[in-house]
């Protein structure tokens, strides 16, 4: 629901395994004290919203095993991103890989597999 980025001061959000169904809201962006992010094993369709770029403070971001479609937003890896997890995979992403995922200095865990991406690694990466 929209009313979530109402929870300015939560740090942990787990909705995994449930049966949600419908679209990540973009109000996720005003969730600036969260660490972890998990709404994997869902119904969830539609992008992943690019105001996932402005959660400087998240470390844990997890949608994977759902049916997310479209490319990965350029700004969900940015200059100072505190991400360490990052888990995708199971969904039905298409498109390159964005060349700000070499700026995740932090990045310990990286899961792309089983969705639809072309072209080849960025350089950025490794």
């Amino acid at each position: 629901p929209t009313s979530l980025g109402l929870l300015t001061n939560l740090v942990y959000l787990d909705f995994n395994s449930n049966y949600f169904a419908g679209t990540i809201p973009t109000e996720v962006g005003q969730l600036t004290n969260i660490k972890k992010f998990d709404v994997s094993y869902n119904d969830l369709s539609g992008t992943i919203p690019t105001e996932f770029g402005l959660l400087a403070a998240v470390t844990e971001l997890y949608v994977e095993s759902n049916s997310l479609t479209g490319s990965i937003p350029d700004t969900l890896f940015t200059v100072g991103s505190a991400l360490e997890t990052v888990y995708v995979y199971y969904n039905s992403l298409n498109g390159e890989l964005p060349t700000s995922l070499g700026l995740l200095t932090n990045l310990v865990y990286l899961d792309f597999d089983s969705n639809y991406f072309a072209g080849t690694i960025p350089t950025e990466v490794g």
